[in-house]
């Protein structure tokens, strides 16, 4: 109640946010790991940056382009080339979560 009375909803610079007692502290996102961790009482963790959207839309069409490469040296019989790209176009049609988090085996694309 006290920092709805303060904040309000609103978004603060950190300085004027440690002014007013909204944070404890000011500090970068390692700062703020390690005292998360203090908090927890973990002496033995791990974190884990996943990588941006840009570098996964370019290991995705990376992978695309190797397995399309793939399929075409190896004249694989199982699915006509047509197929499997119409299969590839739905399964990128699902990738609908507005927080653009998915989970996909891209070894997997060609079978």
């Amino acid at each position: 109640e006290e920092v709805d009375e303060i904040a309000q909803g609103r978004v603060w610079a950190g300085e004027t946010a440690l002014e007013l007692g909204l944070i404890d502290n000011l500090g970068n996102m390692e700062d703020a790991i390690e005292r998360a961790a203090e908090l927890a009482e973990l002496e033995d963790y791990k974190t884990f940056y996943p990588a941006s959207p840009s570098e996964w839309t370019n290991q995705l069409f990376s992978q695309l382009f190797s397995k399309i490469k793939y399929f075409i040296d190896s004249k694989a019989e199982e699915k006509t080339l047509i197929e499997w790209s119409f299969e590839l176009v739905d399964d990128l049609e699902s990738f609908n979560d507005p927080k653009g988090i998915y989970l996909k085996c891209l070894d997997c694309l060609l079978y």
